[in-house]
């Protein structure tokens, strides 16, 4: 069994939505999924396919996902890091103004 990629590793955008899918070849099915970050277990990750659907700046880090076969032959990804840039955004639009041309005062005449 091989993993051949990891697709989707790169910079995602905070608060958009980043998948990162894992591809294998091989092994005895079924195949089980795990993907860590950091060295940590992630809770509940257990597709082939691991899914941010806002993705937070505490999401940067190194994912690899592990993935076992039904004879407990296993293989892990090659590390994929993700950066997160926190985009510009505009909090209050600009407001069209229409300026008239001022008339000159008069002095009052006596």
């Amino acid at each position: 069994m091989s993993v051949h990629r990891i697709a989707a590793v790169g910079t995602g955008v905070f608060g958009n939505t980043f998948v990162m899918t894992v591809v294998t070849s091989g092994g005895f099915t079924p195949l089980t999924y795990q993907w860590r970050k950091n060295g940590t277990g992630i809770g509940g990750a257990t597709l082939n396919a691991l899914a941010f659907t806002s993705l937070a700046l505490d999401d940067a880090g190194t994912y690899v996902c592990r993935v076992r076969d039904a004879e407990t032959n296993s293989v892990s990804s090659d590390d994929a890091v993700i950066a997160v840039a926190n985009h510009v955004a505009i909090a209050t639009q600009p407001v069209s103004l229409t300026v008239a041309r001022a008339r000159p005062r008069r002095s009052a005449s006596r």
